[in-house]
């Protein structure tokens, strides 16, 4: 024999209300089947939880995982973990800078100052520094520090080649 099961919906006032014969789910409302589990223990290793993870591979600590202050468990944030951008400082001088060997997106590049007037910098899509330009900016303008947006995807990496000494000191911004 199955056991019957109480669904329940909430009400405009937040209160539960039964769904019986004599009260039927009103129009408009889909009922989902939900599981209450109840109370987990996770042990010492890696655990998922539904959508929550937590690793714990050494028994009585918290690898990269803090409780803010609203108690809520989040894990210490990264570009990686936050899907956000890393970053790159190139220092001023002639220089062929792999900022990236693989595909990713370029999303903005700071000059942080100007380049000398003899100065010429390209960012090239590939992991070298030859292959397709992406851009030559006018880095000898800049009165910094400017950020110049792109937002555009490379597809085998991203070098910058600053030709002729005192190219400008920048800072590359990217996924």
């Amino acid at each position: 024999m199955t056991t019957p099961v109480l669904v329940c919906y909430l009400d405009a006032s937040g209160n539960a209300v039964a769904i019986t014969a004599a009260n039927p789910l009103p129009a408009g409302l889909i009922a989902t089947p939900t599981i209450d589990i109840g109370d987990v223990t996770l042990l010492a290793g890696t655990a998922l939880v539904g959508k929550v993870g937590i690793d714990q591979t050494t028994p009585g600590t918290t690898n990269k995982v803090s409780i803010g202050t609203d108690g809520v468990v989040a894990a210490t944030p990264s570009a990686a973990t936050t899907g956000g951008y890393s970053y790159l400082n190139i220092v001023a001088g002639q220089a062929t800078t792999v900022v990236k060997a693989s595909a990713g997106t370029l999303h903005a590049i700071i000059f942080n100052g100007p380049a000398t007037a003899t100065n010429t910098t390209n960012v090239y899509d590939h992991a070298s520094g030859a292959g397709t330009i992406i851009a030559t900016p006018l880095a000898t303008a800049v009165v910094g520090p400017v950020t110049v947006i792109f937002d555009i995807a490379f597809a085998t990496g991203l070098t910058i080649i600053t030709a002729t000494a005192n190219g400008a000191n920048m800072t590359v911004v990217y996924k």
